[in-house]
């Protein structure tokens, strides 16, 4: 039974609240586990199969986001690893088969040791002798000594190696130990029994230049891959759906309205996120998919998808319905909001803390690179705890995911490529409204001072208003004391002048009784 994620049971099966496993897989590449779920590149898995079979170097490129790593690994690698075990079986006489495929794409590790680890992983059910010790000395020889061992050809399937220029050097191939000098005497080994292809997006093909004086062949068979035509893109909507009803015996069902709503909605440039990318002009080669016409953003499909089969089965529904597309906003608001809503949910402290690493983990151009935990707590200047408990909330929610490293260490990565213009975008928008958000601190700061200075001039005239109403009451006192004493002072003059006026009447009738008295006295002697 195919591995799907997050597998858990089926819905019949489920216990009561359960969660049940997705017929899509959101923005999760497919792996060679998926395969039963897998549809829509049947045509280019068969071109790159046959190809990786019989030419010794292919060069396997197209644009991000078009699912090169999907079909890779859930129809490349699964196609091959059934046919490497089928003549395995057929070969009773010793049980080996004609050729071994090996995918690798651990470029953050040293590749040397990371690819001779996935050699040995994948060659080890075919030795005759299960104990066997691994080949020593360089990658070369390793893969003679698997080759010889097994008797099989090795098909190398080199992924995403636009990381091996963003975390190695590829300048140290001057150095024989180096992979970048190894891979050369890997290609150019006319007797060696490998046959490689390196698949990388092809915004990043000019950094190959580094390789073309080294390996002459290196641009002599190319396959390019482009998006989903519209059948295609149908076949992707409804076969894993229908794989999902015969695996766990459900009757699940999609309106056809859906679907079309669904791919004319994710067509080719119809929604666009963050940072518009720049134009490339495409290498000539073998197309394995057209690139005009009515094409499909495969990644964003799968978004959709999930997130309608979510609401869907969360509401206990059966059927994927157009009205349930249109409640949630149509497929470009289901894709924004696939990364604002799991950031913005975050605490006002966790997005900022976010925000101050998260733009890190995006090269300018887009692309995913990955960091540790040690150096995304360095970016962020926060506790290692604090900023570990940020990452498994984004992990959860599907927007980052750690990737193992030999040393049993672990860095984290977005989940895609295609999230990475978006998550720039969502950045900016953060340290925009940071910004605006100062800029309002710092105008109500300012606002808040002039208010205060206000009150405080506003409060010292009303102080000199005190003063002057309390001198002016004052005054007006001391005028009222001053009439007081004008009065009182009149008044004394007033009555100083009655006594003397009634001190000369006295004095006067004293004088005029006196000269009565002597004018009597004057009479009566005569």
């Amino acid at each position: 039974m195919s591995q799907i994620h997050p597998a858990t049971a089926a819905p019949g099966a489920a216990e009561p609240g359960a969660p049940v496993a997705s017929p899509y897989r959101g923005l999760t590449p497919y792996t060679e586990d998926d395969y039963a779920y897998f549809f829509g590149r049947e045509q280019e898995t068969n071109a790159i199969s046959a190809n990786l079979e019989v030419a010794r170097f292919t060069l396997f490129y197209g644009p991000s986001g078009v699912g090169k790593s999907s079909v890779l690994r859930a129809g490349v690698l699964h196609q091959l690893q059934q046919r490497a075990a089928a003549n395995a079986a057929a070969n009773a006489a010793d049980g080996r088969p004609e050729f071994i495929p090996v995918y690798f794409n651990r470029w953050q590790q040293e590749p040397v040791q990371g690819l001779s680890q996935a050699v040995a992983a994948a060659a080890q059910p075919y030795l005759p002798d299960a104990a066997m010790s691994p080949p020593d000395g360089p990658l070369l020889a390793q893969l003679q000594g698997w080759s010889q061992a097994t008797g099989s050809d090795l098909l190398l399937i080199l992924d995403q190696f636009e990381e091996y220029f963003l975390y190695q050097n590829p300048a140290s191939a001057s150095d024989p130990a180096s992979f970048g000098a190894q891979l050369v005497q890997i290609a150019n080994h006319s007797s060696l029994r490998v046959n490689l292809l390196i698949s990388l997006r092809e915004d990043a093909l000019a950094r190959l230049d580094y390789f073309k004086g080294r390996i002459p062949f290196l641009l002599d068979n190319r396959l390019s891959i482009g998006h989903l035509k519209r059948g295609a893109g149908q076949q992707a909507v409804e076969a894993p759906l229908a794989q999902y009803n015969r695996e766990y015996t459900t009757a699940y069902t999609i309106e056809p309205q859906l679907v079309e709503a669904v791919l004319d909605q994710v067509g080719s440039g119809t929604i666009t996120l963050g940072r518009q990318s720049s134009g490339s002009r495409r290498p000539e080669g073998t197309e394995l998919a057209a690139q005009s016409g009515d094409l499909i953003e495969a990644p964003y499909l799968q978004l959709v998808l999930t997130r309608l089969w979510e609401k869907e089965t969360g509401q206990s529904s059966s059927c994927l319905r157009l009205s349930t597309l249109d409640d949630l906003g149509g497929a470009e608001a289901i894709v924004r909001n696939h990364l604002d809503n799991t950031l913005d949910s975050l605490a006002a402290a966790e997005q900022a803390l976010a925000a101050r690493f998260l733009d890190r983990l995006v090269t300018p151009s887009g692309a995913k690179i990955a960091l540790s935990l040690a150096e995304l707590t360095g970016y962020a200047g926060a506790p290692q705890p604090q900023v570990e408990a940020v990452i498994r909330i984004l992990e959860e929610s599907r927007l980052l995911r750690g990737v193992q490293t030999p040393d049993g260490g672990t860095r984290y990565e977005i989940l895609h490529d295609v999230l990475g213009p978006a998550l720039l975008d969502w950045h900016g928008r953060f340290q925009k409204t940071l910004e605006e958000e100062a800029r309002l601190a710092q105008a109500q700061k300012a606002r808040a001072a002039a208010e205060a200075e206000a009150r405080v001039a506003e409060e010292r005239a009303r102080l000199q208003e005190m003063a002057a109403s309390e001198a002016q009451r004052r005054v007006r006192q001391a005028r009222l004391a001053l009439v007081g004493l004008s009065l009182l002072l009149l008044l004394a003059l007033g009555a100083v002048g009655w006594a003397v006026s009634a001190q000369n009447n006295a004095k006067q009738r004293a004088q005029e009784a006196n000269e009565a008295s002597v004018a009597a006295e004057v009479a009566r002697t005569e």
